[in-house]
């Protein structure tokens, strides 16, 4: 598994574009003048992320129930999601969390 989680980018040897100081695209390989690219090499998306987790709890409760009428519930969920991208830029914040919550009133029917 720890293999799949690896950075994965190189130098595009065939773009025409021209970098004035040499960069190396991942740790160990020669610098040179062409762009990156693959997945969380430098300068790749944040979009491209390294790991996400969500930890989530859902509670529902209800409030009146009957066989002929159907049932009325209260739902609730919390969640906590935290993701980290492959490449970090200079200034930006090296991960994101978010807490969400969502209420829910429902009539079910018989």
């Amino acid at each position: 598994m720890a293999s799949l989680l690896r950075r994965n980018a190189f130098g595009d040897t065939t773009s025409p574009i021209v970098l004035s100081t040499p960069i190396a695209c991942g740790t160990g390989q020669t610098p040179q003048n062409k762009p990156c690219i693959g997945f969380g090499g430098l300068n790749s998306p944040n979009s491209a992320n390294r790991a996400i987790q969500e930890a989530t709890f859902d509670y529902t409760h209800t409030l009146w129930k009957n066989a002929q009428h159907g049932a009325l519930l209260w739902i609730t969920q919390t969640s906590y999601v935290t993701r980290a991208p492959w490449f970090v830029a200079n200034g930006a914040p090296k991960n994101a969390h978010l807490l969400q919550a969502y209420v829910s009133l429902r009539y079910v029917l018989p």
